[in-house]
């Protein structure tokens, strides 16, 4: 018996070691593209924006650190840090567009973000998905450690949850950090535990044996 296991394989997003940014708000959005190839897409676009325009601390900051291959935000608790890519390039206002992904996954599929360092729990984290057409969504609950933030495209909500068909057209993504001091490495689409097929083959070998009688 031959048993052969088959993982469909995760979608990096965007692993941040290309396209350096900076960005610093005090007060109304910064908006930003940065165009490589190893971003999903080939681009993606950063946002900041302090809507108390640094009353309440040190404003809004998002970089991309391609030395360190790392996504960091940071700023007050009123910051707003956002980043986009796809066709969820932007939804936050400005000009810009983005290509459409053209995913095809299914409800079970994973969005993944690994949470390298955080600062602080009065923070939180919102997860987007443009499939179908529409905008699905996940609010991060007791965001306050580090590791896999590991997600399944069931849990994201839009006018309803998402259904199979919506999944199999995935044409955007995006992650929304409020008041986050946090550092993150990747950004993802993997496979669900339900993607992973398993097939067995039996093989029956039969050996004939002929006894000539003279």
């Amino acid at each position: 018996t031959t048993t052969t296991t088959t993982t469909a394989t995760a979608i990096v997003i965007d692993s941040f070691v290309a396209g350096s940014a900076d960005l610093s708000a005090c007060g109304g959005p910064v908006i930003e593209t940065q165009s490589d190839g190893s971003i999903a897409g080939g681009v993606r676009e950063v946002y900041a924006r302090d809507a108390f325009s640094c009353t309440q601390g040190a404003g809004a900051r998002v970089v991309v650190n391609t030395g360190s291959g790392q996504l960091e935000f940071s700023g007050s608790a009123a910051a707003e840090q956002r980043v986009y890519w796809g066709s969820d390039i932007g939804s936050s206002g400005g000009s810009n567009t983005g290509p459409q992904l053209n995913l095809a996954l299914t409800v079970d599929s994973v969005f993944e973000v690994d949470v390298l360092a955080l600062t602080g729990t009065a923070s939180s984290l919102r997860l987007r998905v443009v499939a179908g057409g529409e905008v699905f969504a996940y609010l991060v609950p007791d965001f306050s450690t580090t590791g896999t933030v590991s997600v399944p495209l069931s849990s994201f909500v839009g006018g309803s949850a998402m259904t199979a068909l919506q999944a199999a057209d995935v044409d955007g993504v995006g992650i929304w950090g409020y008041g986050l001091v946090v550092n993150i490495g990747e950004v993802r689409l993997a496979p669900g535990t339900a993607e992973t097929t398993t097939t067995s083959t039996t093989s029956t070998s039969t050996t004939t044996t002929t006894t000539t009688t003279t």
